[in-house]
């Protein structure tokens, strides 16, 4: 007599595809199962992006709903196949997270203008750009917390400015100083 479980167990890619749907549903988002066309596994954020959600959850959280907007609306529309957004001129440091942090919605970027002035402009091209199956914010709260804390021995820049922040010397990003020592272990 040959004995058949009813289901095979679960290895790391079922898991994997559980947790996905599991949270595209959360999320409210479509899920689409993994297949040669459609690879929308979880993004592996960078170490700079983790931290500088770290040090600016606002700014980041901005461009999330900032770049999900955009990718609706061209994805929504019958005419264009591509829409842009003009951020406002900003420091080289938020210019880098924009540009680091659109990639992951393939969004293509482009900066502009000379400095003070310079900003960037982001484009939405339809069918190509996506909203990552796991948002940065939703990665560093629910699955990496540690690794989205600042590190001890490093000093935190100030927040990066938001949309229509102007840049002057005294919003240059400040460095505290840190006394630092082994910790004892117990």
């Amino acid at each position: 007599m040959i004995f058949c479980p009813l289901s095979l167990p679960c290895d790391q890619e079922c898991d994997r595809y559980q947790r996905n749907k599991r949270l595209a549903e959360a999320l409210g988002r479509q899920f689409e199962r993994y297949n040669e066309e459609n690879c929308d596994t979880s993004p592996i954020y960078t170490d700079f992006l983790k931290f500088q959600y770290k040090i600016s959850s606002d700014f980041i959280i901005n461009l999330e709903k900032i770049f999900a907007n955009l990718i609706d609306t061209v994805n929504s529309s019958k005419i264009t196949q591509t829409k842009s957004h003009i951020f406002p001129s900003m420091k080289s440091e938020s210019r880098k997270i924009i540009h680091e942090f659109a990639a992951f919605y393939n969004i293509e970027t482009k900066s502009y203008d000379s400095e003070p002035m310079r900003n960037v402009v982001a484009i939405a091209t339809k069918g190509k750009s996506r909203v990552p199956i796991v948002l940065l914010s939703n990665f560093c709260r629910n699955f990496e917390p540690k690794k989205c804390q600042t590190p001890s021995r490093v000093a935190a820049p100030t927040p990066l400015p938001l949309a229509g922040d102007a840049e002057s010397p005294s919003d240059s990003i400040k460095m505290q100083s840190l006394s630092w020592a082994p910790r004892r272990r117990e």
